[in-house]
């Protein structure tokens, strides 16, 4: 009877939500929910990053009863104790973090969300920039200098 009051309330209000606000709203009364994507303008299918940098990947989820979210590398299950110290999870699984991008860690990346009521999957790439590091070159070779302690030296 609550149900059909707020239903007609809504409807006499003249009030009308969107797909995503009527998710939420079932999300917060734990009417059952596939999962869904809460920001899919926020979900990225290309990351291009330059060696050693952070990277953090981020799938947003809803559902009822909540989605369980599974991070795939080019199709095979992430695990800490595969990628020990390179990669760390946030926000429920949410958000998978790769502390400093090796070329192990460059592939293709999918975040897979289940409940008993449907599952939902996102894709991306995950590219290193080649020219982010280069390694020092010495064009002429450095000159002995003598110094007192405290100067300056200068190479030129």
């Amino acid at each position: 009877m609550r149900k059909l009051v707020s239903l007609l309330f809504l409807v006499s209000a003249g009030c009308a939500r969107t797909n995503q606000e009527d998710a939420a709203a079932d999300a917060d009364t734990g009417e059952p929910q596939a999962p869904t994507w809460q920001d899919e303008t926020g979900l990225k299918r290309v990351v291009s990053e330059g060696y050693g940098d952070r990277v953090a990947l981020s799938c947003k989820v809803r559902g009822q009863p909540r989605p369980e979210l599974i991070w795939l590398k080019d199709g095979m299950p992430i695990s800490d104790d595969h990628y020990t110290g390179l990669v760390r999870f946030r926000n429920n699984q949410q958000t998978l973090v790769l502390r400093e991008l090796v070329s192990d860690l460059v592939g293709n990346y999918t975040c897979k969300a289940t409940n008993s009521y449907g599952t939902i999957f996102h894709n991306m790439v995950v590219e290193a920039l080649e020219h982010a590091i280069y390694a020092p070159k010495i064009l002429e070779k450095p000159r002995n200098q003598t110094l007192v302690e405290g100067m300056d030296a200068y190479f030129t």
